[in-house]
């Protein structure tokens, strides 16, 4: 199981890394890409313990409570806490649409899953972009999307993010 570490932005743990189905070593081995998109229900099987995925309304506390940039040469948004600094960094990796296997937006947008529900086949996400952050998209559980985990609690820190 992946050990993340996580950095403490807008009063909030959050995983300095977004969530990888495959490490590195087993892709290299099998000749396969690791999985960084997940559909809704792929991204609810995919966290470990003591994790999960963030609600929408936290998404939105992170989007208020700290400033945010994109750097388009490493093509990341950053967001940076307001009173203490530390830094968390998404990468801009696209997504996948539902009835669709290409990947779209890779290094322009970063699409990212929320737990909140939006009716039965829609959730709330996040989109990053060049110009700036929509923290609370209705999309289709069928898309994939980057997955950033959150946690409750006081935990070791890192003081700024790794992607």
């Amino acid at each position: 199981m992946k050990k993340y570490s996580c950095v403490k932005v807008a009063n909030m743990m959050w995983a300095t890394t977004n969530v990888v189905k495959y490490p590195n070593i087993i892709c290299k081995w099998l000749g396969i890409f690791a999985k960084r998109h997940f559909t809704f229900d792929e991204a609810v099987k995919a966290v470990p313990k003591g994790w999960r995925i963030p609600t929408a309304a936290e998404m939105k506390r992170l989007y208020f409570g700290s400033r945010y940039s994109f750097d388009p040469q490493t093509n990341e948004g950053t967001f940076v806490d307001y009173k203490t600094g530390a830094t968390l960094t998404l990468p801009t990796a696209g997504h996948i649409v539902y009835d669709d296997k290409v990947l779209v937006g890779n290094g322009t947008y970063g699409y990212y899953w929320s737990s909140t529900p939006c009716g039965k086949f829609y959730v709330y996400g996040m989109i990053l972009t060049p110009h700036g952050v929509f923290p609370s998209q209705h999309v289709n559980k069928g898309n994939k999307f980057n997955v950033r985990l959150i946690r409750d609690g006081e935990f070791e820190t890192d003081s700024k993010t790794r992607r």
